[in-house]
């Protein structure tokens, strides 16, 4: 999306295509990272048209082609072949309800959803990381939340958040946590730069306390991986 949205006359339709193929790509890669990425990569071209550079928002239409493009693409290529899949799936969602969530079913060994959903955020991203990417956000949306990049990034959060929630209150689990890792990096630099740059040391001092836990979550789950 990126591309098509950045490169500029005379490369514009060049741009369009190879962003659409690389979001069918992404789409065929798997049903996760279509049924996620689609509505995200139509929010994006949406907030798109509400960047304040003229010639930012006029670029939503080269991401709605490029989006269309892709989804004719992908579809032709292997979703149409398995639409019974889709209306067992759709069945299945619907009779078996909340109580079947992957947060649901970690509740019955702790106090509350809210708890194991908390713990799962967590042990996914770490404390440090989440932190840092919560001030980046408001950073990015104070500075100028009509910034083309704030307005991509902040409508691509809105979705992962959506299925984040999904996923920890329905039967509905696309491998949201997935999609928000890069969410979490990008933001947290940003948050980084933003305590950095206040020059007060208290702010710093804190800025890297955060990057040091970030680095100890790392290194943590890559020794659990490692065994």
């Amino acid at each position: 999306m990126s591309i098509a949205w950045q490169l500029r006359s005379p490369h514009r339709a060049l741009a369009a295509a190879i962003a659409a193929l690389l979001l069918a790509a992404a789409y065929l890669s798997h049903f996760s990272t279509a049924v996620i990425g689609i509505p995200a990569a139509a929010a994006m071209a949406g907030a798109t048209a509400l960047a304040r550079d003229p010639r930012e928002a006029r670029a939503w239409r080269r991401l709605a082609l490029a989006l269309a493009a892709a989804l004719v693409l992908s579809y032709a290529l292997y979703y149409a072949h398995f639409h019974d899949v889709y209306a067992r799936t759709l069945s299945r969602v619907g009779s078996e309800g909340a109580a079947n969530s992957f947060v649901a079913t970690l509740a019955e060994h702790s106090d509350s959803k809210a708890v194991t959903m908390g713990r799962f955020v967590l042990v996914n991203y770490g404390g440090g990381a989440l932190l840092l990417a919560a001030i980046g956000a408001w950073a990015a949306l104070r500075r100028d939340w009509r910034d083309g990049w704030t307005l991509q990034l902040s409508a691509f959060a809105s979705v992962v958040l959506i299925f984040l929630v999904l996923g920890a209150f329905t039967p509905i689990e696309m491998r949201a946590p997935l999609a928000a890792h890069p969410l979490v990096a990008v933001f947290g630099a940003f948050g980084v730069t933003a305590l950095w740059d206040t020059r007060r040391l208290p702010l710093r001092i804190a800025a890297v306390v955060c990057v040091l836990l970030v680095v100890w979550t790392g290194a943590a789950s890559l020794a659990a991986v490692l065994g």
